[in-house]
């Protein structure tokens, strides 16, 4: 399994401050852009996807994704 982390990606919520980082586990990353394509407010372009940091994990892991919306200044 992988984890891909994605510190900044504008326009992942549609919070006032839409940025935030956003963390897929998945098998690889074909199956990693298949969950993103599933959330709502989340399309990534190559150049996100070659900003990511990639690890691989040990062990067994369900397929994921996390959001961390930025909460602002107010």
């Amino acid at each position: 399994m992988m984890l891909y982390l994605f510190e900044r990606i504008d326009g992942l919520t549609d919070s006032y401050h839409s940025e935030g980082g956003l963390v897929v586990i998945a098998e690889d990353r074909v199956s990693a852009q298949a969950l993103v394509l599933e959330r709502q407010n989340c399309e990534l372009d190559e150049y996100d996807w070659s900003k990511a940091k990639e690890f691989e994990l040990v062990g067994v892991a369900d397929a994921q994704l996390f959001v961390f919306p930025d909460a602002g200044c107010c």
